[in-house]
């Protein structure tokens, strides 16, 4: 068995796009054709358990490596490789009979432990789902732990409550307490289940801490007559969270305005936000109303990171 982390392993735990994840065995293995390297990639797979990325996922993976192989003219003679195909052939059958949704697990080796996440990757409710400024959030905190070290914290769409989980254990092993909000039942629900999960990967990397606690946040409502608690969080918070957020243009106008409302608050300090430019008018359209609120900001575009995730 393997016990040395890689790169491949590391991507293959998160279930990131299969071209990053072949990429990363071929830069592990230059020889990634041969029969001994179809043997190292079908152990990895094998041994990454108990919370692994979907039967779909692997079985996607299994399929492109093996196709790649072919068209670069070998041939896969591995028996380990043909029974972790076969193995993932029937788990993505039966799990998808059982599980239309095909829930799955992500894990991150963090510190002492791993982390683990459960995601809805195929759910309609995008709050189940782990984008990719997400993960630049994180990596973009872990070097600059200095923003949310013995802070208040709160994070706008957290969906899957990784970015708080990390804070909290990893990041800054101080943070005074963190508040992960979103807005529909079932992420909540699923949010409150990778804390939980997660709890005993907190305590150990930082005894003692808090646990993220979680909150229902409408932005539509801030500022409402619904919305003493969701103000009252944001008011007594130091910095602010938000990880991939811009992308309804219906929205954006109530978003800004959450941000514009916590930033009026004696406490506030700074907003932090990690955006995928998916679209340029989008974004154009929120930094329009960043304006009109009138939020001051300061784009880092391009931004240098360690590849953590």
């Amino acid at each position: 068995m393997l016990t040395t982390p890689t790169m491949f392993e590391a991507r293959y735990r998160a279930a990131a796009p299969l071209p990053r994840t072949l990429e990363a065995f071929r830069q592990m293995r230059p020889d990634h054709t041969s029969k001994e390297a179809s043997e190292v990639f079908a152990q990895i797979i094998k041994f990454v358990k108990p919370y692994s990325p979907s039967p779909r996922y692997t079985l996607q993976l299994l399929q492109q490596y093996s196709r790649e192989v072919e068209r670069e003219g070998g041939v896969i003679e591995s028996d380990l490789f043909a029974e972790v195909l076969f193995e993932a052939l029937k788990l993505a059958k039966d799990t998808e009979e059982a599980d239309p949704l095909m829930l799955q697990y992500l894990t991150f080796k963090l510190g002492i432990g791993q982390v683990a996440v459960r995601t809805g990757p195929y759910h309609n409710d995008v709050g189940l789902r782990q984008w990719e400024a997400g993960y630049l959030l994180v990596e973009f905190l872990i070097k600059n732990p200095s923003y949310v070290r013995n802070k208040s914290v709160i994070e706008l769409g957290a969906g899957i409550g990784l970015t708080g989980i990390v804070i909290q254990g990893f990041v800054a092993r101080g943070v005074r307490d963190i508040t992960l909000t979103d807005y529909t039942d079932v992420t909540l629900a699923n949010m409150n289940h990778n804390v939980a999960l997660n709890a005993p990967w907190i305590e150990q990397n930082n005894p003692g801490s808090p646990l993220p606690k979680i909150s229902h946040l409408d932005w539509e409502e801030v500022g409402g007559s619904k919305s003493s608690s969701c103000c009252a969080a944001l008011s007594s918070s130091e910095v602010l969270l938000a990880a991939d957020v811009v992308y309804d243009v219906d929205v954006l106008p109530h978003l800004t305005k959450v941000v514009r409302l916590f930033l009026l608050s004696e406490k506030a300090e700074v907003a932090i936000f990690a955006t995928t430019l998916r679209n340029e008018s989008t974004f154009n359209l929120f930094i329009e109303c960043l304006k009109k609120e009138n939020v001051q900001y300061q784009e880092l575009i391009d931004y240098e990171h360690e590849e953590i995730f």
